[in-house]
């Protein structure tokens, strides 16, 4: 029976079609010793306002994605992912979005190659819609 539930869960998150990395929201991260690499403005889709810009830094020890004066329409189940389009396809989740507004940092899993994944979404998970993206290159 653990088996199977394993293998249910597996399949389940495979369908996705994204990555199932799962980092945690930094509680600080100050760019000011960092290099900024790439960035980006949020835009919302239609019934979902978004702003603020995106920046990804690498401070030489890792990258780190800096979400700056954020606000969003509240939904359920947002999260935070880097992607190839903006969709779900193919995708990095970074984790949950930590506040519809202000300023948060999400640590980017060190094998991610940022060229392959030039999209910043703002995902409901739970009803599989884009709420918002910024393209980063």
């Amino acid at each position: 029976m653990m088996r199977l539930s394993a293998l249910v869960l597996a399949v389940s998150l495979s369908a996705c079609g994204g990555s199932q990395m799962l980092t945690s929201p930094l509680e600080e991260f100050d760019p000011a010793g960092a290099m900024l690499v790439q960035e980006g403005t949020f835009v919302g889709t239609p019934g979902h306002a978004v702003s603020g810009t995106a920046q990804l830094y690498d401070d030489g020890d890792r990258v780190v994605l800096l979400i700056d004066d954020f606000s969003t329409t509240a939904g359920p189940d947002l999260k935070v992912y880097l992607s190839a389009a903006a969709s779900n396809v193919d995708f990095v989740r970074l984790g949950d979005l930590r506040s519809t507004t202000g300023r948060q940092a999400y640590l980017v899993p060190e094998s991610t190659d940022l060229n392959a994944y030039p999209f910043v979404l703002i995902w409901c998970e739970r009803f599989s819609v884009l709420f918002g993206s910024a393209k980063t290159q």
